[in-house]
């Protein structure tokens, strides 16, 4: 069992609370009590990805979640686009955007947004809720 002062739990836990904000690997190790050096290296020891492409993950189905939302919710002449919904989630670069969607949903983010069919993510692990990600932990 994953004890509660866990640092990788608590890093896990403090990006999926603050992944809408622009946060960085110091303040990720910061809420984990270690160093970056530290932070790093436990994080590619127990999730096999480093703190920084744990965050990208979990921004990235929460711009899933929202497109998915924004698709079944389209209102004549709403016109919310994948650009905002990536730049809402610090993602600066549209083409690294949708290459990374791309990667992970066999799909780009705007075929998402026009309402056609969602494929699982192709990892899983990173998800909104982060359940996986616990559990992957407790092994």
């Amino acid at each position: 069992m994953v004890h509660p002062t866990d640092p990788v739990l608590m890093a896990c836990q403090f990006i999926r609370a603050e992944a809408r904000e622009p946060i960085g690997l110091a303040q990720i190790a910061a809420a984990a009590h270690l160093s970056e050096r530290g932070l790093q290296h436990a994080f590619k020891k127990r999730l096999g990805t480093t703190p920084l492409g744990y965050l990208r993950g979990v921004r990235l189905a929460r711009a899933h979640d929202e497109l998915v939302a924004e698709a079944a919710d389209r209102a004549p002449g709403r016109r919310t686009t994948v650009n905002e919904i990536a730049r809402h989630w610090h993602f600066a670069h549209p083409s690294r955007f949708a290459a990374l969607y791309f990667e992970r949903y066999a799909r780009y983010p705007a075929d998402t947004l026009r309402g056609r069919a969602v494929a699982p993510p192709a990892e899983p692990g990173v998800s909104s809720t982060g359940p996986a990600d616990e559990a992957r932990m407790e092994s």
